[in-house]
């Protein structure tokens, strides 16, 4: 669940409990043997904050859809099955129905198959060139969220030789298609003057366009800029953000970002200790640790890169500490933020 429909769950922008029933047109259609009606059921069901929210029917309508020929449908399936969202996290049958799902063309099934065999999650031998190559296909196929993970790719060289002037081009082309995450991975080449010449305006206005498009990486991005200036955040945003570091698809982004709330007392009590083990919660929390989501590795790289900055300072650490601050900057330059890779 996205820490942006948190947000708006909190300030009105979704439909309240109670309200008209989204819901029982899209069950209609399911009934109706329309697949995408089913898939977009699953969806509703899973992920709507109102009181609609059914677990167990969103899975069932997902079955549903899948059995009717959406692949879609299937592939939102296998990420209920790896991300332990209904208890257990059951990676072979999430990858047994991405691979069906790549093979019948399916661009949603490439990424997401492509993302398990390039991270080596679980089992699976890690494949960093045939990672690129689903991936490659994703984007390939249409899906603007390959095209941005195919730029992390290239920026951070796994699959292929690093490319700094390609990821550049497939961030770019992602944020035009308003993809989110892609919008904020660009605004920190144009912050660094990566693949491109350094420009502050750019990178603000890329910021503030991710946080308009949904991302997760985005806001707390833009949150802690803010904080650093400190300049006014939404209303209860630290709320919001114990909200989805309590659990969710958003919860590295959230913890991480609560963290550095807690570190600077800003919503919260400032408690720079306690700020400091959400940050590094969220440092550590690669894929596979509390099951396998859609959200990138960029939510945990930017959590490194603060952890970085605590031990460069000595905030909530004790002490200055060199050593630690560069291995933090080194592992949140491997995952791919730029901004990072300058204090190694």
């Amino acid at each position: 669940m996205s820490l942006l429909i948190a947000i708006l769950s909190t300030q009105g922008g979704l439909p309240a409990w109670g309200a008209e029933s989204v819901a029982d047109p899209l069950r209609e259609r399911c009934e109706a043997g329309e697949a995408d009606g089913c898939h977009a059921l699953g969806r509703h069901l899973l992920y709507t904050r109102s009181a609609e929210m059914d677990l167990s029917g969103g899975v069932a309508a997902l079955e549903k859809g899948c059995e009717l020929g959406a692949q879609d449908s299937c592939v939102d399936r296998g990420w209920v099955y790896t991300s332990g969202l209904m208890g257990s996290i059951e990676l072979d049958k999430g990858v047994a129905l991405w691979t069906t799902a790549c093979d019948a063309g399916a661009p949603t099934g490439c990424l997401a198959l492509g993302r398990a065999i390039g991270g080596g999650w679980g089992d699976l031998a890690r494949d960093d060139a045939r990672g690129m190559t689903l991936v490659t296909t994703a984007c390939e196929g249409g899906l603007i969220a390959g095209c941005a993970h195919l730029g992390s790719l290239y920026q951070r060289g796994l699959g292929a030789e690093a490319d700094i002037p390609k990821a550049f081009e497939l961030y770019k082309k992602a944020c035009d298609g308003e993809y989110g995450d892609a919008c904020a991975s660009l605004s920190l080449m144009h912050e660094t003057g990566l693949g491109t010449a350094p420009d502050a305006e750019e990178a603000a206005r890329l910021i503030t366009r991710s946080v308009e498009l949904g991302s997760n990486q985005g806001l707390a991005l833009q949150i802690a800029h803010r904080v650093e200036q400190q300049a006014e955040l939404p209303a209860d945003i630290a709320k919001a953000l114990k909200r989805g570091c309590d659990g969710g698809s958003g919860s590295a982004t959230s913890c991480g970002t609560l963290g550095w709330l807690y570190i600077h007392g800003v919503q919260t009590r400032k408690d720079p200790t306690y700020g400091k083990a959400l940050v590094q919660r969220a440092c550590s929390s690669l894929p596979g640790s509390k099951g396998y989501w859609h959200s990138g590795e960029m939510n945990s790289a930017l959590a490194c890169r603060w952890m970085g900055e605590l031990y460069e300072t000595g905030t909530a650490v004790g002490k200055k500490n060199r050593r630690e601050a560069k291995r933090y900057y080194k592992q949140a330059c491997e995952l791919g933020d730029p901004v990072a890779c300058q204090h190694i």
